[in-house]
């Protein structure tokens, strides 16, 4: 037996009802890229997450015979977006742009004899004109590792980032991220393809975040 709760609105505020269920039959529930068994549940229109994904979560968790009390704290600073979120293999877009990430592969840092990753990443243009990616409002492109660690790409191997594209057009970059030279640590399991968007004119695109993370 899981403890669940039903959350109406957002978790943490009025309205959350401690509910017990048979996990049986449960759908998977994923969190922070990590598999949950029995950790989700549909009831009609209703879907209840486990106690034990909240706190899986990051979430601090109260449990009394008179209440529920559920707490969320910030994600680590790096990950703190208010982001469009996808999956490798699945097409994610924003205002601007519809991007992919095909493949990761672990490869030797561009910088220097650390680690690092190559992503196979394809980007369209959907506005009505034509545009670049790197001058769209690019801030940042990081890929972030399951410890934490964050990773610059090499701007040699985004060979179409200043290429205007025709609407509906796009490209296939193999991007290399590594650690900087001088870092020769070893690095973990990708996590995240972190994308942050700025002001560029009058187009401020939302930023995106992908899950690397093996399912």
């Amino acid at each position: 037996m899981n403890k669940f709760v039903r959350c109406s609105g957002v978790c943490g505020g009025v309205g959350v009802v401690a509910v017990v269920f048979a996990a049986q039959g449960a759908s998977l529930l994923v969190v922070n890229g990590k598999k949950t068994p029995n950790g989700v549940m549909q009831d009609g229109d209703q879907t209840y997450v486990s106690l034990k994904a909240l706190k899986d979560a990051g979430a601090e968790v109260s449990v009394t015979d008179a209440r529920v009390s559920i707490q969320f704290k910030p994600l680590n600073e790096k990950l703190q977006v208010d982001a469009v979120e996808g999956v490798v293999g699945d097409w994610v877009q924003n205002q601007g742009w519809r991007v992919k990430v095909h493949s990761v592969t672990p490869i030797k840092s561009p910088f220097g004899k650390g680690g690092g990753f190559e992503v196979k990443f394809e980007f369209r243009n959907l506005s009505k004109g034509p545009m670049n990616f790197g001058a769209s409002g690019l801030k940042m492109m990081q890929v972030i590792d399951d410890q934490g660690t964050s990773m610059r790409y090499a701007l040699a191997s985004f060979k179409d980032l200043y290429k205007a594209a025709a609407p509906g057009q796009g490209y296939i970059n193999e991007l290399k991220f590594g650690l900087d030279a001088g870092n020769t640590q070893t690095v973990g399991n990708p996590s995240k393809l972190l994308i942050v968007f700025g002001q560029s004119g009058k187009n401020r695109f939302k930023d995106i975040r992908i899950d690397l993370s093996d399912k």
